[in-house]
């Protein structure tokens, strides 16, 4: 199975998952689809969320979100509501916009 189109059913799906009684239900789905991926993909990973993984086109894999992401360097003279520091969620949630 091609790697984008796993990545597209990912996302399409997880976009509208919602929070419900306190509890994610991204959780619920990640476990769903990977328990399904697996079986076509066994180079899906297997650690954190669905969600905590893009494509590196280069060499047609899965990596973290978290291995993008720039370290974050305080410059004391930004005003404090300017300020956005970069995380793997904000990384990722960019990009798929």
């Amino acid at each position: 199975m091609n790697i984008i189109l796993v990545f597209s059913i990912i996302w399409s799906f997880g976009t509208n998952v919602t929070e419900n009684d306190g509890t994610y239900n991204m959780d619920k789905l990640s476990m769903f689809v990977k328990s399904k991926i697996v079986k076509i993909l066994m180079s899906f990973p297997l650690d954190g969320l669905c969600f905590d993984y893009y494509v590196d086109f280069r060499y047609r894999r899965f990596k973290n979100w978290a291995e993008l992401v720039d370290p974050y360097i305080h410059d004391p003279l930004t005003n404090f509501s300017d300020i956005l520091v970069p995380t793997s969620d904000t990384f990722k949630y960019g990009y798929i916009l």
